[in-house]
């Protein structure tokens, strides 16, 4: 099966319908090769944010994205906060600042960050 166009938000908000058990930690995790393809406009950012903090669920995303900053080596990923992890060669990782997003290859669009990162705390 192939794709090529799909809202990321509305993916969320079906995983969101689900019924989960009392006390269970929620995390959704968000894989995408795109940035955000808007099909249903009756999602939006605070609703979708809304359901995220209803459910007390932890958004997790990962995006075909790098995170570069000058004279460093490539970020394993960032957070909300604008944190950028780094590996330090010892199966850690660094925290660091200043990363931004890095468009390397033709795939790879500079405007997946922004727009899986508009619904994360915090942001």
């Amino acid at each position: 099966m192939t794709g090529s166009t799909e809202d990321g938000w509305d993916g969320i908000d079906e995983a969101l319908t689900y019924s989960f058990d009392a006390g269970a930690a929620v995390n959704v995790i968000l894989v995408t090769d795109e940035d955000r393809d808007s099909y249903n406009t009756l999602l939006t950012y605070a609703g979708v944010l809304a359901s995220l903090q209803a459910k007390d669920a932890l958004l997790n995303v990962a995006v075909n994205q790098s995170f570069t900053k000058a004279s460093s080596p490539v970020a394993l990923g960032m957070d909300s906060l604008g944190n950028a992890y780094v590996a330090d060669g010892l199966g850690g990782y660094t925290k660091v600042l200043g990363y931004t997003t890095a468009n390397s290859t033709p795939r790879r669009s500079t405007s997946t960050w922004p727009g899986q990162r508009a619904l994360l705390p915090g942001t």
